[in-house]
C-alpha cells in the first residue's frame, strides 16, 4: 500500500521546518507522486516541498551526522583520500560514501529507506542483467562494454572499501563492532545511489567543520527523488523546479507553471539518450528528441573495433579506445560530431599545410558552430565578390585554405587528390557505420515486438528503444554519407554494401535534417 508513503511525509515534516503540499499523494499504480485529483491547483511557482537538511544523505551531511572532526581517522576520512581511477574506486568517492552509509541501514532514515524501490525494480539497471541476457539484448551495442565494466568494477570498489571499514573500530552506524556491510547491501545500495542521487550541497551555512568543502556532492533527497523524468518534445514537460539553499538549509521544490489536479509531479534529469537512460537509472523513452528536433539519443561510435584482430580497412587516423558521440538532428548538432568521425577515415597529407587540411579538428570552436553554419546559410544568398578579402570571413580563427577550394587538389601520401581521398573516406567511414549496424544480436522481428509491448517485460522493451535508437542515429549517417557521395561523384557505387535489415526497417530518418547537413558539408568543403 501507500502507507510508507504517509509515513515519509509525516518523518520530513518532524524535522524543523519540513514541508510536504497535503495535496500530493503517491500512485501505487502509476508508480509516481501527482496531485490529489479533488484538490486546487498549484499556481506557479508555489513551495511543493521543503526538505531540510538533517533529511539529505550526502558525504558532508554524513559527516555531521557522525560528528566526524577534521582529523579523524574514519572510514570517511580514508575513502575522501583515496584516488579513482584503475588502481582504486571505478565509482566517485562520494558515491561510494554515500552508498556505504545507506548500505549500514542506519535506523535514523527507516521511512526514507522504506521508500526505495523493491530489488525487483533495481534489476531494472542492466548492470544486474545475467550475461547472457545482456548479449542477447544489448550484443552489439557500445553500451555493452560499459555495462560490463561496470559489472566488473563494482565488486573491485566493494572490496577495496570493505578494507577501510576493516580498518576502522567505528562502523557507518557508529557501533564500536567492525562493520558487516555484504555485496549484495552495497550494491543494492549502489544501485540507488547511481539511479536517485542529486547533485548539490547545503554544507554553506558554516558547518563545515568538518573538513569536507562546501561543492557540489552527491546527495539523496527523500521525496524528490519520487518524482519522474520527463524530457523532449513530449506533451507533458517537467512541472517542478529544485533548489539546494543555503540561506535556508534545505531543498525547496517549486511548481513550475501551474499543475492541475490529477497530473503527475514531474522534474528532468536532463538531456540525456536512451543509453544514458538505461544506464544509469534502468528505463528508456520513446521519442527522446527537443521541441527543435534534435535527438537526444547519441551513439557512441568506435571507429576501432579492440575485439576484432583481422578488422578490415583500419582508419588511418584513428586509435585504439578513440569514439566519437554521434547525434541525429540540426546541423548545429549533427554536423560536429559528424566532421570528428569522418576525420578518423583520411590519409595522412604529405603537403606542410596539413594543419589547414584537419578541417575537423581545427576547424571552428564547436560553441560557435551552430553560428558558423548559420553564416553558411547566409552566404548562399550573397553573389560572389572577388573584391572580397579572404580575412573578413575567418570570423573563427581559421585557415580558410581548406574551405575555399584552395587546396583541393592537394596529394596525399597515395598521391589521391583530395577529392578522391574525400570519397575513399566517406566510403569507408559508411562500411564502418555498416558493419557495426549488422553486428546487433538482437533480431528485427524480436525488437519490434519488445516495442510494441511495453507491459510484459519493461527491461526488454527498454533495451529495444535504446537498440532501436542506435540504428536510426547509424541510418541518419549512412544516408548523409551517401548523400554527400552522390553529390561529390554521381556515379558513385557507394550503396553498393547493403544495410542490414534492422537499420532498414528502424524508424523513419528525418529528410530534412540529413539535407541540412549534406547541404552545410558541401558549402564548407566545397
Amino acid at each position: 500500500g501507500t502507507s510508507f508513503f504517509q509515513n515519509l511525509v509525516d518523518w520530513i515534516k518532524e524535522s524543523k521546518d519540513g514541508h510536504v503540499d497535503p495535496n500530493v499523494e503517491f500512485s501505487m499504480e502509476s508508480r509516481e507522486l501527482r496531485l490529489s485529483s479533488d484538490a486546487r491547483p498549484i499556481g506557479d511557482g508555489q513551495v511543493v516541498f521543503r526538505i531540510p537538511q538533517s533529511r539529505l544523505i550526502s558525504p558532508s551531511s554524513i559527516a555531521q551526522r557522525l560528528s566526524i572532526a577534521p582529523t579523524s581517522d574514519t572510514w570517511l576520512q580514508k575513502l575522501e583520500q583515496l584516488h579513482q581511477g584503475e588502481d582504486c574506486l571505478f565509482h566517485s568517492k562520494e558515491d561510494c560514501m554515500v552508498a556505504t552509509y545507506l548500505a549500514s541501514n542506519p535506523s535514523s532514515f527507516q521511512p526514507y529507506i522504506d521508500s526505495l524501490p523493491t530489488k525487483a525494480s533495481l534489476d531494472y539497471l542492466p548492470r544486474r542483467w545475467s550475461k547472457t541476457e545482456l548479449q542477447r539484448l544489448l550484443g552489439g551495442s557500445p553500451l555493452l562494454r560499459r555495462i560490463q565494466e561496470q559489472q566488473e568494477q563494482i565488486e573491485k570498489d566493494f572490496h577495496t572499501i570493505q578494507t577501510i571499514l576493516a580498518m576502522n573500530e567505528k562502523a557507518p552506524n557508529q557501533s564500536t563492532s567492525a562493520p558487516n556491510i555484504t555485496f549484495e547491501a552495497f550494491n543494492d545500495a549502489m544501485a540507488v545511489v547511481t539511479s536517485r542521487a542529486f547533485a548539490g550541497n547545503l554544507n554553506g551555512m558554516g558547518n563545515s567543520n568538518n573538513g569536507m568543502q562546501a561543492k557540489e556532492e552527491t546527495t539523496l533527497v527523500p521525496l524528490l527523488d519520487l518524482c519522474n523524468h520527463e524530457r523532449g518534445s513530449n506533451l507533458t514537460q517537467k512541472n517542478l523546479s529544485y533548489d539546494f539553499s543555503r540561506e535556508v538549509g534545505m531543498v525547496i521544490v517549486r511548481s513550475k507553471g501551474m499543475i492541475a489536479p490529477g497530473d503527475a509531479l514531474r522534474i528532468t534529469y536532463g538531456a540525456q539518450g536512451n543509453g544514458q537512460l538505461l544506464f544509469n537509472y534502468g528505463f528508456a523513452v520513446p521519442n527522446n528528441v527537443e521541441p527543435d528536433g534534435s535527438s537526444n539519443d547519441t551513439y557512441e561510435f568506435f571507429p576501432i573495433d579492440d575485439e576484432k584482430s583481422q578488422q578490415q580497412n583500419i582508419p588511418p587516423n584513428a586509435k585504439s579506445g578513440q569514439a566519437v558521440f554521434l547525434r541525429m538532428g540540426p546541423k548545429s548538432y549533427s554536423y560536429g560530431c559528424f566532421a570528428q568521425a569522418l576525420e578518423f577515415f583520411f590519409e595522412p597529407p604529405t603537403s606542410d599545410r596539413k594543419e589547414s587540411l584537419d578541417v575537423f579538428g581545427s576547424g571552428p570552436d564547436m560553441d560557435d558552430m551552430e553560428a558558423f553554419l548559420d553564416d553558411c546559410d547566409e552566404a548562399q544568398n550573397i553573389e560572389e565578390d572577388d573584391d572580397i578579402d579572404e580575412e573578413d570571413d575567418d570570423d573563427f580563427g581559421m585557415d580558410m585554405g581548406f574551405y575555399n577550394g584552395n587546396a583541393i587538389e592537394m596529394k596525399n601520401d597515395n598521391g589521391e587528390s583530395s577529392k578522391e581521398a574525400e570519397l575513399k573516406a566517406l566510403a569507408h567511414f559508411r562500411s564502418r557505420l555498416v558493419e557495426l549496424a549488422n553486428s546487433y544480436q538482437l533480431p528485427d522481428t524480436t525488437r519490434q515486438q519488445y516495442l510494441s509491448n511495453t507491459s510484459d517485460d519493461a527491461p526488454h522493451f527498454y533495451a529495444a528503444l535504446v537498440v532501436d535508437s542506435e540504428l536510426a542515429t547509424m541510418h541518419f549517417f549512412v544516408r548523409v554519407v551517401e548523400e554527400i557521395c552522390i553529390k561529390m561523384n554521381p556515379d558513385s557505387n557507394v550503396r553498393s554494401s547493403p544495410l542490414s535489415p534492422a537499420v532498414l526497417t528502424t524508424r523513419s530518418v528525418n529528410v530534412k535534417h540529413v539535407e541540412e547537413l549534406v547541404d552545410a558539408f558541401m558549402k564548407i568543403r566545397h
